[in-house]
């Protein structure tokens, strides 16, 4: 019995130890799911290379991000302490983005979509956006350091993610409104996501001054203005789309699920209710929770 306790204690202790990179390998695969049920979706079948290299590509963007983040020492000291640790990810990190270039390139698969993807994502963490100063002097910066555009940015290149590879393919015939109108609600779920990160995450971007939404506008405006104002936008905007025909009941109904969402991890994280880390993984489960809405929503119209 005793060494059973040894055991499982062990193998918790393991697990816990290694979680930081246990959620990158869980955000990469989640992602390249994401790309899969879109094809599905679509009824579409994807191209090996896409759903892979898509893997290694956020795989490496985020792993990068890991080791350019400062202010990680005081959002989650843990996650920033591990990997600095392990300064071997960081070049599996930089391979994986290699090895994904070259993957695509041979097999004529390369696009401005991948390549505007692997740029933005690099330089979201890393100084290599040109940028003009107080003196109008050009100076390179993180996007994540431009307020608005580190939210957007990020919620337009994961939610179009499910789709846009295929969308861009002429030879695919799909009802382009109902897609697009994913597009934008997946879109909208991720710029809500990275706005509850930005106010789970206050407390450092202030100590090192990255103006995010919460810290220029404060958390109430910032709930008020780019939380619960858009969502109720969006919700009248579907009842439009329903109500002409723009799209199917499955995907209305579908997209009203998914905007509620966030009320589920951000009511929690005010409420209190249960630990952080916990919440944190519900609200980092945005993208699997669509793409698996749309694998039912696929079953349930076929």
């Amino acid at each position: 019995m005793g060494n059973n306790s040894k055991i499982n204690s062990s193998s918790t202790c393991t697990i816990a130890e290694h979680l930081p990179l246990l959620m990158l390998i869980f955000f990469a695969s989640t992602a390249s799911f994401g790309m899969w049920a879109g094809s599905f979706f679509m009824g579409i079948t994807p191209k090996i290379e896409h759903i892979m290299t898509w893997w290694l590509i956020v795989f490496g963007v985020y792993g990068i991000n890991r080791y350019t983040d400062i202010e990680d020492y005081l959002n989650d000291l843990n996650k920033r302490e591990f990997f600095i640790a392990q300064k071997n990810y960081l070049y599996l990190a930089i391979l994986s983005l290699v090895i994904s270039i070259f993957w695509l390139v041979a097999a004529g698969s390369l696009t401005l979509y991948h390549i505007i993807c692997i740029y933005a994502g690099i330089a979201y963490s890393v100084p290599l956006f040109p940028w003009f100063s107080k003196t109008l002097k050009i100076k390179w910066i993180r996007l994540k350091e431009i307020t608005f555009i580190k939210s957007i940015l990020v919620s337009l290149i994961i939610g179009t993610s499910f789709f846009a590879l295929y969308v861009m393919d002429k030879h695919v015939m799909i009802n382009r409104v109902e897609i697009i109108t994913l597009m934008i609600g997946s879109s909208l779920s991720m710029f809500i996501n990275t706005i509850f990160c930005d106010i789970r995450d206050i407390v450092g971007d202030k100590a090192v001054g990255i103006k995010t939404i919460p810290v220029t506008m404060n958390i109430r405006n910032t709930i008020i203005y780019f939380i619960l104002f858009p969502s109720i936008l969006w919700f009248f905007l579907l009842v439009i789309l329903f109500v002409f025909s723009c799209i199917t009941f499955a995907t209305f109904i579908f997209l009203l699920l998914i905007a509620a969402y966030p009320v589920l991890y951000i009511g929690l994280y005010f409420s209190k209710l249960i630990p952080e880390n916990i919440i944190s993984l519900i609200a980092d489960s945005c993208v699997p929770v669509f793409a698996t809405g749309l694998v039912f929503v696929r079953l349930c119209i076929s």
